[in-house]
């Protein structure tokens, strides 16, 4: 699989400010929290495969985010909060910022705390429409990731059975999210470039976990589940053992093709027509550098 460049970049920009020539010190306190995310998140890479080893995803960095942080949390001490929307921002804001410097498992505790606290807050007319989304897809990123980073740290090829658990954790995590984006609609386009980003993440769980069971079936020779079991290749090939293994690879491809599929339609509903056609024409030199991912992403999900 090729390398799929970065990360989304997610800029949590709250619209507290909107026409107004002067802001208030907790506005402004919080528009510096952004401020200061913006500076210091500059890229990170989205691990296409578990055979990119050593990905930033998975690279624990206490360092990372330090001044945001501390920023979040001089606001929370200085501002104790009532609006639940703001508290579910911060909250959202804190574990994406794990996720994204390698502690999923900080994300975990503090979504633990969170939720011990406080309940989600849906999508308005008016308000954190793209909290709402992250907070109630959070669950399943963190799952995927934790998953993935236990790949990290294995290795590859991922044939022995050892990796069942992380392949359905995987499947779990994307399944969940294509669930909760399907009927996602917004006129919010800071909520539409939320959804895109969790879209993405839904087809990159799913391609590891196609991974896994693409390995099995390659190295492990369990190619049962592909519907290519031993009794079935000897019917077609004997004792040709070229003949096994292209029929393994295609049957890989297939199994491939097939759970791809979904998440590309997913992925699709968040762009747009010219970019989809940019991304299937391989004509994306004029893509700003914040959506080259998803179409880069989009065209391999096809491919």
């Amino acid at each position: 699989m090729k390398k799929i460049a970065c990360y989304a970049l997610i800029v949590f920009i709250v619209s507290l400010t909107a026409g107004c020539a002067l802001l208030s010190p907790k506005t402004a306190d919080l528009e510096n929290v952004h401020l200061l995310y913006r500076t210091e998140f500059s890229a990170s890479v989205i691990p296409a495969t578990p055979n990119n080893q050593k990905d930033t995803a998975c690279q624990n960095n206490d360092e990372a985010f330090a001044q945001t942080l501390r920023a979040i949390r001089d606001y929370q001490v200085k501002y104790p909060q009532t609006d639940a929307r703001i508290i579910q921002h911060l909250y959202v804001l804190q574990a994406m910022i794990y996720l994204q410097s390698g502690r999923p498992g900080m994300a975990r505790l503090l979504q633990k705390e969170y939720l011990a606290k406080n309940p989600n807050v849906k999508g308005q007319k008016t308000g954190y429409t793209r909290d709402a989304l992250f907070a109630a897809n959070l669950e399943s990123l963190i799952a995927g990731w934790m998953a993935y980073c236990m790949l990290d740290k294995d290795g590859g090829p991922f044939h022995p059975q050892k990796f069942a658990a992380q392949e359905q954790a995987l499947r779990t995590a994307a399944d969940e999210i294509r669930s909760n984006l399907q009927s996602f609609e917004t006129t919010d386009p800071a909520a539409d470039e939320g959804a895109v980003y969790i879209a993405a993440s839904a087809a990159m769980f799913q391609m590891w976990a196609s991974k896994i069971k693409g390995d099995r079936c390659f190295f492990g020779k369990e190619c049962t589940e592909l519907g290519l079991s031993k009794e079935d290749l000897n019917r077609a090939c004997g004792n040709d053992q070229t003949c096994k293994r292209t029929k393994r690879t295609e049957g890989i491809q297939a199994m491939k093709i097939s759970e791809f599929a979904p998440y590309r339609n997913l992925l699709g509903q968040f762009l747009s027509d010219p970019e989809k056609q940019a991304a299937a024409a391989g004509e994306m030199q004029a893509v700003p550098a914040g959506r080259l991912r998803y179409l880069a992403l989009y065209k391999y999900l096809g491919q």
